[in-house]
């Protein structure tokens, strides 16, 4: 992962998701991750509901992002599936060094 924008991070991510490479796509949660509901969320975690979300509202066909304009760590995706059409996503972003971690998701 390199340096960049939040932005740019939220785009590799979903990129991982759309190729079913969720390991690649778990490289992006921060430790300490969590969930809108406060909870932790593991990267074994993350994988299974990856794939279980997969399996039932099918494939990522495409994504569009965009940086909320009062705050550029948190992304908003617009989200297609083989199944389920057009949900957001809300990704909070914090800088880790030299890369952005999510830090927060509510769905994905």
């Amino acid at each position: 992962m390199s340096a960049g924008t939040a932005l740019a991070a939220a785009d590799r991510y979903y990129q991982a998701l759309e190729a079913h490479n969720y390991t690649a796509a778990s490289a992006y949660l921060a430790p300490n991750a969590t969930t809108v509901d406060g909870q932790k969320l593991t990267r074994e975690m993350f994988i299974q509901l990856a794939r279980s979300r997969d399996q039932e509202y099918g494939s990522i066909t495409g994504f569009d992002s965009e940086a909320d304009g009062s705050d550029p760590s948190m992304i908003i995706l617009t989200i297609r599936r083989t199944i389920l059409q057009g949900y957001h996503s809300h990704l909070q972003f914090k800088q880790d060094d030299n890369s952005w971690k999510i830090v927060s998701i509510d769905v994905i």
